[in-house]
């Protein structure tokens, strides 16, 4: 990347006071009215399950009915929603003079997603997605997994390589469980360095991650965040190896049925360029 085009991204008139302002309000009004529908929610779940709970004979007591049809209404309603990581810029790939940096920005080498719940990858924008929501009938356990990667060789060696990455992330994930029933969600976006073609030599960090399995109750959260940051080190790398960084993001549900239990776990992010700093390591003879 040019000195010119550094400047060129960087130069022009100040952002307006105005605008500040106005995308200020915006995001406290987001905040708002995400903070009310948690509310709103955490208000009918508090509701329905108070319902279940004065309930000797579930199966026999028309509350308990209603308030089992309304926790499965909002298992729905979660279900359906689709989540989409906030946009952020994609920068540029290049080196940065004077220090030995690359920052790669898509397309990226790789895409691979698979599992019984929904998953997609995509090179090209660095999206990737997955879900796995039990079925309200019959239960069950589904995965998903997702993950978008580069390959590369350091340019020298022995040296120390570090790697970071500041990915948008939206997620969401509920369990409802009544009268002890097993239930779990989990979920994780994962940042991971490793050699090309080996299973047992990595480095890993977690971004996000939950794990959810409380029985007899309910729980849910949901959320986005513009910048989740994470780095990685690998000491000692080796020019003549080549290496994998990927990001990845897994999504595990498990419920008995309903009424019973249900769970859901919900993942989206976009990682906008992934930044590798190599730094030589002093050989004393």
């Amino acid at each position: 990347m040019s000195n010119h085009a550094f400047e060129f991204r960087r130069s022009g008139e100040p952002t307006p006071k105005s605008f500040l302002e106005r995308r200020i309000a915006d995001v406290k009004r987001q905040f708002a009215e995400r903070d009310k529908e948690k509310d709103a929610i955490n208000s009918q779940y508090a509701k329905y399950r108070s319902q279940i709970q004065k309930s000797r004979k579930i199966d026999k007591d028309p509350q308990a009915a209603h308030a089992l049809d309304g926790i499965l209404g909002i298992h729905k309603t979660l279900a359906k929603r689709k989540l989409f990581a906030p946009t952020v810029p994609v920068g540029l790939s290049g080196i940065v003079v004077g220090r030995f940096t690359v920052k790669i920005a898509p397309p990226y080498d790789f895409a691979e997603w698979g599992g019984s719940g929904t998953s997609f990858a995509n090179v090209s924008t660095g999206q990737i997605s997955s879900s796995a929501v039990t079925d309200y009938k019959a239960g069950g356990s589904p995965f998903a997994l997702a993950l978008v990667d580069i390959h590369f060789r350091p340019l020298f060696g022995p040296a120390t390589l570090r790697a970071s990455i500041s990915p948008s992330v939206d997620y969401q994930w509920w369990t409802n469980s009544i009268k002890h029933s097993r239930v779990r969600s989990q979920g994780a976006v994962s940042f991971g360095l490793s050699l090309s073609g080996s299973e047992g030599n990595f480095v890993q960090t977690e971004l996000v991650s939950w794990d959810a399995a409380q029985s007899d109750d309910i729980q849910f959260d949901f959320g986005s965040n513009s910048q989740v940051p994470g780095s990685i080190q690998w000491d000692n790398v080796d020019p003549s190896l080549e290496y994998r960084l990927s990001v990845m993001v897994e999504n595990l549900a498990y419920g008995q049925g309903w009424p019973g239990s249900l769970a859901g776990s919900m993942l989206s992010v976009t990682v906008p360029s992934i930044t590798l700093e190599l730094d030589a390591l002093q050989v004393l003879h």
